[in-house]
């Protein structure tokens, strides 16, 4: 199709940016081709088989699906045939008046019509005015080109523009800042020469592409995003010199070769693409995971396996198991078989904190490595360099990924410069290994496309973000869609998380995304919701369209699921609640039977699934080693968890103790070490990065599983480790006591799991301590109701802490002992019903604390509905989709909107001496002993060696810290000590400061802060 004079003259892109003189540039019409073919080439060579599949479903078949997602990129930028574009350069701008394209030397007002608005109102137009659609039609794909730089439009800013071109004859101002006239034959040309050149016309006419799912809409407004981003890099397709003549010639045929030169070098790898040969779990897991010889899979495997095979293949398949069951690798390996069941691409696992992540990245690396082995679930993976089709992206997604020395070692693939969308911290060299066809990919990298790679482990603010009204949050969706997504330790998550989860999960299921959830204390009515909401999405988009569709007013947001899953199948045989008396209120409750005839013994392990829709749970029995675990309470003061713990180590032994607040266990460890000496050590969040990850590293090293041969290995003759909430999770560690304080059950079970955690030798723990026994405190068990530290109730609330007491006073009471893994799931169920728990004289008090709760709950889901994603949709259009956006969702404000946790600044720790010069702290250890105590340049960027440093002597300042006007006054001081000079780092810009003097103090507005080495950040306020 030929192109008239005044449509060539029309200017898409220039170099140098944002300067009058420019060197070179590139016509409209050149790059709307450019980002049609690379769309076509992202759909043929890298959208996984699931994507694509539902795409095309919606949009009238594989053609009809592939057509439309090249047909938006053509056309996405159509807004820049506008005067408010047009105008900004003067060489284009005089270019394209001499051709006929009218328009003033300034447009003062340019800036309220973006030319992604005012391609939404142009291709609107003309879709109406070409092939006859109505506006709710044609808004759905107009919305598209609205949102192509990731902010959809929103509802007013969308109908102003609307607003008609003349009244009386006379140009409003959206018409002058949109052209009439010639402006709008030649936006008509434009559009007309694209839909020709990618065979849009026929699908036009129809109206498979008219009334399209949301998830669809979303999906192609992330594909054009990328292929805009992609094409737009002038490394990959060239811009010409100003002055020649070859852009106003016409459109010929080389768009085939400028997309073959430009996809050699961004060199984005196939999909995953898997095949379940139906090996048995025995086999899956002997080929994947680096297991002694004979090793079987256990029960829960097996269900799952199986589970994934029998399951829909698009569902949620959700695994209950007690510690130690190999729930992890079960995950893997039913991502495996959901993969080639679906489509999918790849695999996301989604953990609670950065801690947990990096323990899984390693573990992930290990897995992926393994998949080719002989009786792979797939092909086999080589090194980096191989064919395409076995090369495998990855990628660790948090903030502190850089500093995970198993991430820098995974090999770079090569980066592009003048990268439009490359994010500051891609394409960060790092050391060359082979693993396993594993890669960085130079592009799928950094904060806003890490996630796209094919294998991401991160923490599960990644999926949380998918729920997020922020910017590019389409982006966020593709990566989610492109994958099985595995969630690990789902019972972690507060309600106001979950109402972000339960979004997500929405969205995932209206996607087709396999899920798999992982818990060892689920409630039963939390595994209900998340079930449910995964169904609710499913359900949402099955529904058939409605041509009377309207879209939802601003603010309106569907009711909190019931918790209620109708029409459940379970299997699972009736729990037994231990200690149950027949004293309590709870008609629920009935005494233990004296033997496991006279009742079906509970099981240790569930696993639910979705089948025909309808989910299903059924019951595993496991093969966890059965443990004892006798329960007593205590007294919780200092000098009684001293004078215990010190009496049950006379004769040796590892205990824990943890206290729910920092601040408590500096002052236990202090009274421990006063005792102990240093047989006692300190782990909590309010040490720096760098110290905590030592500690870790040395408690897994003498704690952590026992070495083969039956050998001590490490672990210490004595020893003592006071720990808050951190213990929790990710540490594989094993004590021989346990001494807590009170928190609710499923918390107090993890933390239950790390007694007698490992098989041993008898002799390996001391005669005293050789049966697992777990001491509550942290509570005056002589009150009715009992009563509770403020320090607990701020974190844990009165509610679940009272109902745990009265669990942990019956058992304690009763049968004396909790049996592991059997009692975990009936106390956890009852932890969490509604019905009373515990003696007469304490409903009243605990009926209030419900209350309490309850309010509290409702307003944390309240706080979150605020920003959080509208639900998919079957039919309508992404206008108004982020009327609420916070911006950028990985970073603090994201972050902030998505977990509802108290304010704080995090600052990096750094000692000023008499000169006034900052050094590195001098006590860094492990990797940064080597730089510990150097100067830091202040008037440059440090060295990578330093900035590692300064990063691993990060710590967050207590929440109190930033609160009200004294918090504003402590941000005031520690923002006139940025150091400009760094701003330019992406790893230090925007970090806080904070020197200490010789002493390791620093006084802040209404504060002292001093750091120990082995207590950690202690904050006390000056009155």
């Amino acid at each position: 199709m030929v192109l008239s004079d005044p449509a060539r003259s029309v200017w898409a892109k220039s170099w140098p940016m944002n300067r009058p003189e420019i060197e070179e540039w590139a016509p409209l019409w050149r790059h709307l081709r450019d980002a049609a073919a690379v769309a076509g080439r992202l759909w043929d060579e890298w959208l996984p088989r699931g994507v694509r599949d539902l795409i095309a479903k919606a949009a009238g078949g594989e053609d009809g699906g592939r057509t439309l997602v090249v047909f938006l990129a053509g056309v996405h930028d159509i807004g820049k045939a506008t005067p408010a574009f047009a105008v900004q350069v003067g060489v284009l701008r005089d270019q394209m008046h001499q051709a006929g394209l009218t328009m003033p030397v300034a447009i003062p007002e340019r800036s309220t019509m973006p030319h992604g608005i005012a391609g939404q109102v142009i291709l609107e137009r003309w879709l109406g005015l070409r092939h006859g659609w109505r506006v709710r039609d044609a808004a759905t794909l107009g919305s598209v080109v609205g949102g192509h730089h990731g902010v959809t439009p929103g509802v007013m800013d969308l109908e102003r523009s609307r607003a008609a071109r003349s009244t009386g004859g006379h140009l409003t101002p959206s018409g002058e800042l949109l052209g009439v006239g010639t402006w709008e034959a030649v936006q008509d040309e434009l559009l007309d020469h694209v839909a020709e050149h990618v065979g849009a016309s026929e699908h036009l006419v129809g109206d498979a592409w008219k009334g399209l799912p949301t998830t669809v809409l979303a999906l192609a407004l992330s594909l054009v995003v990328v292929a805009d981003w992609l094409s737009s890099n002038a490394d990959l397709f060239p811009l010409t010199p100003v002055g020649s003549r070859r852009p106003l010639d016409q459109p010929g045929d080389d768009d085939e070769a400028r997309l073959a030169a430009a996809w050699g070098r961004v060199h984005l790898p196939r999909p995953w693409d898997t095949l379940d040969v139906a090996a048995t779990a025995d086999e899956l897991l002997a080929t994947r995971f680096e297991l002694s010889e004979g090793a079987k899979a256990r029960p829960v495997q097996i269900a799952v396996v199986e589970a994934a095979r029998t399951m829909d293949p698009a569902g949620i398949l959700v695994v209950e198991a007690p510690m130690g069951e190999g729930k992890t690798e079960a995950a893997m390996l039913a991502a495996e078989v959901l993969a080639a069941r679906t489509g999918a691409g790849g695999v996301l696992v989604a953990l609670p904190t950065q801690a947990t992540a990096d323990a899984m990245f390693r573990r992930v690396m290990r897995w992926i490595t393994r998949l080719g082995a002989p009786t792979a679930v797939g092909s086999a993976l080589v090194p980096d360099g191989g064919d395409d089709a076995e090369r495998r992206s990855v990628f660790l997604a948090h903030g502190k990924a850089w500093l995970n020395p198993e991430y820098a070692a995974v090999p770079r693939g090569a980066s592009t410069a003048r990268d439009v969308g490359r994010d500051a911290d891609g394409g960060r060299a790092a050391a060359s290994q082979a693993l396993g066809g594993a890669y960085v990919d130079g592009w799928m990298n950094g904060r806003r496309k890490g996630v796209l790679a094919d294998f991401v482990v991160g923490t599960i603010d990644q999926v949380l973000f998918g729920a997020l009204q922020s910017r590019h949050v389409a982006l966020r969706h593709l990566a989610l869609a492109r994958k099985v997504v595995i969630l690990d330790e789902v019972h972690s998550f507060d309600a106001y998380m979950n109402t972000y989860l339960e979004r997500a999960l929405e969205w995932l299921g209206a996607y087709r995304v396999p899920v798999v959830a992982l818990s060892a204390t689920l409630p039963p009515s939390l595994r209900d919701r998340l079930v449910e909401a995964y169904r609710r999405g499913a359900q949402a988009v099955d529904r058939p369209a409605r041509r009377g569709w309207s879209r939802r007013a601003p603010g309106a947001v569907p009711g909190v699921a019931s918790g209620v899953v109708p029409g459940v199948a379970s299997v699972v045989a009736p729990a037994v609640v231990p200690g149950a008396a027949a004293d309590e209120v709870s008609p629920q409750t009935q005494p233990a039977p004296s033997s496991a005839a006279s009742s079906p013994a509970p099981s240790s392990s569930v696993v639910t699934s979705l089948e025909g829709g309808v989910p299903v749970s059924r019951a595993v029995d496991g093969t966890s080693r059965p443990r004892r675990v006798l329960l007593e309470t205590g007294p919780g003061d200092d000098d009684g968890v001293v004078a215990q713990v010190a009496d049950a180590v006379r004769d040796g032994g590892c205990v824990l103790v943890v206290r729910n607040t920092v601040k408590r266990a500096q002052e236990t460890y202090r009274a421990l070490a006063a005792e102990l000496g240093d047989d006692a050590t300190l782990l909590h969040s309010r040490f720096l990065a760098g110290d905590r990850k030592v500690r870790e590293a040395a408690l897994v090293e003498q704690l952590g599983p026992p070495p083969e041969g039956g050998t001590r290995g490490k672990r210490p003759r004595r020893l003592v480790v006071v720990a808050t909430q951190v213990v929790e999770q990710s540490l594989d560690v094993d004590f021989d006591l346990l001494v807590t304080d009170l928190a609710p059950t499923d918390l107090l079970l993890q933390r239950i799991g790390r007694l007698h955690r490992h098989e041993r030798p008898a002799d390996h723990r001391p005669p005293g301590l050789s049966e697992a026994r777990c001491v509550v405190v942290g509570a005056d068990w002589a009150t009715s109701p009992v009563e509770l530290p403020r320090g607990s109730v701020a974190v844990y609330g009165r509610h679940l802490l009272l109902r745990a007491a009265a669990q942990v006073l019956r058992v304690a009471g009763v049968s004396w002992a909790i049996e592991l893994p059997v009692d975990i799931a009936p106390l956890v169920a009852e932890a969490y019903e509604e019905a009373p728990l515990g003696p007469a004289d304490w409903q009243a008090g605990m009926a209030e604390a419900a209350l309490v709760d309850q309010q509290g709950r409702s307003a944390a889901e309240s706080r979150a509905r605020t920003f959080r994603l509208p639900p998919p949709r079957a039919r309508g259009d992404l206008v108004g989709w982020l009327d609420g956006s916070v911006g950028e969702a990985d970073t603090g404000d994201g972050k902030a909107q998505v977990r509802d946790s108290e304010d704080s600044f995090e600052v990096i720790v750094v000692q000023q001496d008499s000169g006034g010069q900052w050094r590195l702290p001098d006590w860094l250890e492990g990797e940064h002993r080597g730089v510990a105590g150097e100067s830091v340049p202040m008037g440059e960027v440090p060295r990578l060696a330093a900035r590692r440093a300064l990063a691993a002597a990060t710590v967050r300042l207590p929440g109190h810290v930033a609160r009200g006007k004294q918090g504003d006054d402590v941000l005031e001081h520690l923002e006139s000590l940025v150091v400009d000079a760094w701003q330019t780092s992406p790893d230090l810009a925007g970090q806080l400061v904070l020197p200490l003097d010789a002493t390791r103090r620093a006084t802040i507005p209404g504060f002292v802060v001093t750091y120990d080495p082995q207590t950690g950040l202690d904050v006390e306020e000056v009155r």
